[in-house]
């Protein structure tokens, strides 16, 4: 039988030093997700693809993000995106619980960057795929909050509805000349289940029967 070989015990200081390393990297570790939390708290994470993926989102707020995921609270924002050899771009967004991406695509200008454009096709197949889904999204959106759109333009013998977005407010146009066809026009839109009073109605091709 071979003698047993004692298994050196490491000395009791250098366990006190992992033992408090240890603690030491929990406590950091908590103290970060706990900052995580917080920092996080009331916002949503949002995924900002721009292309090119070097350029810079400078926001309404003051905030300068990159091409990636960032924590914002839910509003409408304005995004000055530049990147040298590129086309600035400034660009409104809304975020919300039911939005989680939006692109931003500048236009090569120099030729420095049309080369950057020729040598990153995947990245600029990404953009394009978010860049789709998104005009989708915002379509979709867009039909949801005016339901009346989709019925227009509806051209008639004496009169036409159709719609504007000036400055990004929807505006039902009804042109016709004729008082009595406006009244036929209001009563159309009555019969599809719309209250024109709730709407931001405009005539046009109004002539004032008293003149200027």
């Amino acid at each position: 039988m071979q003698p047993q070989v004692p298994i050196p015990t490491p000395p009791q200081s250098n366990l006190k030093l992992a033992l408090s390393l240890i603690a030491l990297v929990l406590v950091g570790l908590a103290a970060y997700f706990t900052y995580i939390t917080i920092s996080r708290h009331g916002k949503i994470g949002v995924t900002l693809a721009v292309f090119p993926t070097t350029a810079a989102i400078n926001l309404n707020t003051g905030q300068v993000v990159k091409n990636g995921t960032v924590y914002l609270p839910a509003g409408t924002y304005t995004a000055n995106v530049s990147a040298d050899g590129f086309a600035p771009l400034k660009q409104t967004f809304v975020i919300n619980s039911d939005r989680h991406d939006y692109a931003f695509v500048l236009t090569a200008q120099s030729d420095a960057a049309k080369k950057w454009v020729a040598d990153h096709p995947k990245e600029a197949h990404a953009i394009e795929s978010i860049a789709g889904a998104q005009s989708n999204q915002d379509t979709n959106v867009f039909y949801q909050q005016n339901s009346i759109a989709a019925l227009l333009p509806l051209i008639d013998t004496y009169f036409s509805i159709g719609y504007k977005v000036p400055g990004g407010v929807f505006t039902v146009t009804i042109n016709t000349a004729s008082p009595r066809y406006r009244y036929y026009a209001l009563q159309q839109i009555e019969n599809w289940g719309y209250d024109p009073a709730k709407l931001n109605i405009v005539f046009t091709d109004f002539k004032n029967p008293l003149g200027n």
